[in-house]
């Protein structure tokens, strides 16, 4: 997936180290946490994180299936923006339509 900019959520050595892991590692437990398998995702972070959040888009590994690549929205309903506070040290999500 890396011809889109995303990597496999579960490789968590790609990151940069420090607060992106610490994101990464969040993301994994809150997605076992909603008995989801952290192993289908992939993530992508935005340029431009806010100084106490970063936000990325957590995509489902069935979104590139070749018969959802033109689907518009959130085929599999799985899509969705997580927002990690490091503050808190808490995600959430915000599933897309």
């Amino acid at each position: 997936m890396d011809n889109f900019g995303y990597k496999r959520l579960t490789d968590t050595e790609s990151f940069p180290r420090g607060e992106y892991r610490e994101a990464i590692k969040a993301t994994i437990v809150e997605l076992e946490n909603k008995k989801e398998n952290p192993e289908e995702f992939f993530v992508k972070f935005e340029p431009d994180p806010t100084a106490s959040k970063l936000i990325f888009e957590l995509v489902h590994q069935d979104s590139f299936k070749i018969e959802n690549l033109s689907v518009k929205g959130n085929p599999n309903n799985k899509d969705r923006r997580a927002t990690y506070d490091l503050i808190q040290k808490k995600v959430t999500f915000l599933f897309y339509q």
